[in-house]
C-alpha cells in the first residue's frame, strides 16, 4: 500500500465525515468542507447527546443528580423548531425517554464499573494512523471516544460506548457503523495511552420498555483480537476514501435516496448553491478561498424595464415563480405596523419549500425584514408580511377597556383586529425584546390596563423593578402592596412571602369547599407581579431562590389570584430556563437581537425580523402558531 502524500480538502477523517462521504458525498461537501451545518436534529440523536453529556459529567466527578440535570440542560439547547420530532415524537416523550434510560445506566454503573478503574471519559483526540508496514497516512484521524475503562479481572483497557436505541443490533451480524467508529476509536485510544484496548462494547439501551417498566439493555462486544480482517478492511477503505478527495475531477454527486441528506442534497445540487468549485483547490488542512467560477447574469422578471411598474403582489408572484413555485394572489391587508399578502400555492407545492425564500422576497419587494406563514393558520391561504415603511402607531388612550376583570390589551394584529387577552386565564405572561423595542412600554400599558379595570379593594400589585427606571412611575398607585422593589434581596424576600402567601389562600379555599378564586364568597384580592429586566435577578446572587420560588407560584398560584408578568432584555437559556418556559405558557416577544433568543422565548425563530417599537410575535396556547401585533403606544 503506497504512502499518500498531498494536500486535502479536510483536516482530519472521523467515523461520522467517512461515513457521510460513502454515503452521500454532495452533503459531505456542504458539511465538511464548506462548514455548512444544518439546524435539524433528530429526537434519538438529541437523546444520545443528552444522556453522554450526563454520564460525561458523571465520570468526571459530578454527582448523578447533578449530571442528570446538566443531561437535561441540551433539551434547551435545542429549540422544538431545530428538532424534527415527526409524527409520533414530542419534547415530553424525548424526556421521558431520557429519564428511563439514564436511571438504567446510574443504577447499574455502580455495579459494573466498580470492577474496574475508569482512565477517562468523553475523550476527544487526534492523531495520525500507522499503516500495515509502517507507512503514515497522510490525512489524520479524529475520535470522541465515551468511556476508556480499565477491567480489574483481565488487566486489559476496554472502550465502552453508551447508546440509546430504538432496536438491537443482532450480535451476530456485522454492524459496519460500529465496526467503523471501533477502529477509529481503537487508534485514537492507542495513541493517548500507548496500550493496545482489548475490545469495544457497544452498550445499547432499548427505549422501549419491559414489563416491569425498565429499559431493555444488550451489550454489542467488539473483541480487535478476533477481527484482524476488520484491520484489513479499515485501511483499504481509509486510504481509498483518502485518495478519493484527492483527485482533481472528483465528482460530488446527490444521492437522492439518502434518508437523512437525501433531499437537502438534491435542493443543493439543484439550485446550484455550491457556487465554488473545489475539485482541485490544494490545501493544508483547512479550506483555503477558492475562486469563484463564472456565471451568466440573468435579471428576474421585476427588474426589467417593462415592468417597472408592477405592483408589489405580481413581483411576490414572479418571485416564486423563478423557484418553480406557482402561487395565485388572493387578498391584500393594510395594518398600522404590516401589510399582509396572501396567495394560494398550486397543487404539490410543499409548504417547507415556501418558507425558505424569505430571503429571496426581500429581494423582489426590496425589503428589510419578510415573514412567511406557510400557511396562515385556519386557512389554505400563505401570508408573506412586511413592515410598512411608514408606520402608523394606536394609543392607549383610543381604545376602551371596561369590566371587572384583568384584561390586557395586547395589541393590532395583521387583520387589523384589536387584541385582547385577560390575564386570569394566560395565567402568566414572559415578556422578552431587546433595548427599544417596546417591550418596557408594553408593560406600562399592561399596568395601566388592569388598575383601571380594578380598584385596589380587588387587586393588589408587587413591582419588581431592578433597572429602577421602568416601573417607578407606578409609585403612587393605590393597589401597591408594598414599594416598588428595586434590590435583589428584597426582591427575593417579596417572591417567599408571596410563595407563604400561596398556601395559606389555599388553605383558605380548602376550608370553604371551593376550587378556585372565582368560586370564593370571601375577601380574596387577586394579586399581579410584575418583574421587569428578570435575568439581573436570575443572574444574581439570590438567583436560584428566586427561581424556585417563581417556578412554585407559576405551577400553583393561578387558582388563588396570583398571577405573573415577568419581563427581560436578555432571554438566553441560563435565565429563561426551561423548567420556567413550562410553567409559563403565553409569551409575547419584541424584536430580539439574535434567532436563538427568538427560540428560547417562542421555541422559534422568527423575532430576529421583527422591526422595533412595538412589532411584536404573540405566543397564545389557546391559538394555533404566532401572532403578528402592533403593540399599543403608551403615552
Amino acid at each position: 500500500m503506497e504512502k499518500l502524500i498531498g494536500q486535502y480538502l479536510i483536516e482530519h477523517w472521523s467515523k461520522s465525515s467517512l461515513m457521510a462521504f460513502l454515503s452521500n458525498r454532495l452533503a459531505w461537501k456542504k458539511r465538511y468542507v464548506l462548514k455548512i451545518y444544518n439546524s435539524k436534529t433528530s429526537p434519538s440523536a438529541l437523546l444520545g447527546q443528552m444522556g453522554h453529556k450526563a454520564l460525561e459529567e458523571y465520570f468526571n466527578g459530578m454527582e448523578e443528580e447533578y449530571a442528570i440535570a446538566e443531561g437535561l440542560k441540551y433539551i434547551d439547547k435545542y429549540m422544538g423548531a431545530e428538532i424534527n420530532y415527526g409524527k409520533t415524537g414530542s419534547r415530553e416523550k424525548t424526556m421521558t425517554d431520557y429519564a428511563r434510560a439514564i436511571k438504567y445506566y446510574f443504577e447499574e454503573m455502580p455495579n459494573y464499573y466498580g470492577k474496574g478503574t475508569v482512565m477517562g471519559a468523553e475523550i476527544k483526540h487526534v492523531c495520525f494512523i500507522p499503516g500495515p508496514h509502517g507507512e503514515q497516512y497522510a490525512i489524520p484521524a479524529k475520535a470522541h471516544v465515551d468511556l476508556v475503562w480499565r477491567n480489574n479481572k483481565t488487566k486489559h483497557l476496554e472502550i465502552h460506548d453508551a447508546k440509546f436505541t430504538t432496536s438491537y443490533t443482532d450480535p451476530n451480524e456485522r454492524n459496519w457503523g460500529y465496526i467503523i467508529q471501533a477502529m477509529f476509536n481503537y487508534f485514537v485510544v492507542v495513541d493517548k495511552y500507548k496500550e493496545a484496548p482489548s475490545k469495544m462494547i457497544f452498550k445499547e439501551c432499548k427505549i422501549a420498555q419491559n414489563k416491569n417498566g425498565d429499559p431493555q439493555v444488550q451489550d454489542y462486544e467488539i473483541v480487535f483480537a478476533e477481527h484482524p480482517e476488520y484491520f484489513d478492511i479499515f485501511y483499504k477503505l481509509y486510504n481509498d476514501c483518502t485518495k478519493e478527495i484527492m483527485k482533481a475531477d472528483i465528482a460530488f454527486l446527490p444521492n437522492p435516496n439518502d434518508m437523512f441528506d437525501g433531499e437537502d442534497a438534491m435542493e443543493v445540487y439543484a439550485q446550484d448553491l455550491l457556487s465554488i468549485d473545489l475539485s482541485d483547490i490544494e490545501v493544508t488542512h483547512k479550506t483555503k478561498v477558492a475562486e469563484i467560477r463564472e456565471v451568466k447574469y440573468r435579471a428576474s422578471a421585476h427588474d426589467k424595464v417593462e415592468n417597472e411598474f408592477i405592483t408589489e403582489e405580481e413581483k411576490i408572484r414572479l418571485k416564486f415563480a423563478e423557484f418553480g413555485i406557482p402561487v395565485e394572489m388572493k387578498e391584500t391587508i393594510v395594518s398600522p405596523h404590516v401589510t399582509l399578502y396572501t396567495a394560494k400555492p398550486s397543487r404539490g407545492v410543499r409548504m417547507s419549500t415556501i418558507e425558505k425564500h424569505s430571503d429571496d422576497l426581500k429581494i423582489a419587494l426590496k425589503a428589510t425584514k419578510v415573514r412567511i406563514l406557510a400557511p396562515i393558520p385556519g386557512t389554505d391561504t400563505i401570508g408573506i408580511e412586511i413592515a410598512n415603511k411608514i408606520r402608523n402607531f394606536v394609543p392607549y388612550s383610543s381604545i376602551v377597556v371596561s369590566g371587572d376583570g384583568l384584561l390586557v390589551p395586547m395589541g393590532i394584529d395583521s387583520y387589523n383586529r384589536q387584541i385582547f387577552k385577560d390575564l386570569r386565564d394566560m395565567p402568566h405572561l414572559l415578556v422578552a425584546g431587546t433595548t427599544g423595542s417596546g417591550k418596557s412600554i408594553f408593560v406600562n400599558v399592561l399596568i395601566r390596563s388592569i388598575t383601571e379595570q380594578m380598584t385596589a379593594d380587588n387587586l393588589s400589585l408587587i413591582l419588581i423593578d431592578m433597572k429602577r427606571v421602568e416601573l417607578t412611575e407606578h409609585a403612587n398607585l393605590p393597589h401597591l402592596e408594598t414599594g416598588v422593589i428595586v434590590d435583589e434581596k428584597s426582591a427575593a424576600k417579596a417572591l417567599k412571602w408571596l410563595v407563604d402567601e400561596m398556601e395559606r389562600r389555599y388553605e383558605m379555599l380548602q376550608h370553604a369547599g371551593v376550587k378556585n378564586i372565582r368560586d370564593y364568597s370571601g375577601n380574596m384580592k387577586y394579586m399581579v407581579v410584575v418583574i421587569d429586566e428578570f435575568a439581573d435577578l436570575i443572574l444574581g446572587e439570590f438567583g436560584d431562590i428566586v427561581e424556585s420560588q417563581l417556578v412554585k407560584l407559576a405551577q400553583k398560584s393561578r387558582a388563588v389570584g396570583i398571577h405573573l408578568v415577568v419581563a427581560t432584555q436578555r432571554p438566553s437559556v441560563n435565565v429563561v430556563t426551561g423548567i420556567l418556559k413550562a410553567n409559563i405558557a403565553t409569551r409575547i416577544c419584541f424584536m430580539t437581537a439574535s434567532q436563538i433568543d427568538s427560540k428560547v422565548v417562542l421555541d422559534q425563530a422568527g423575532a430576529e425580523e421583527l422591526t422595533g417599537k412595538g412589532d411584536c410575535l404573540f405566543l397564545d396556547p389557546s391559538k394555533t402558531g404566532l401572532q403578528r401585533l402592533q403593540a399599543y403606544n403608551y403615552e
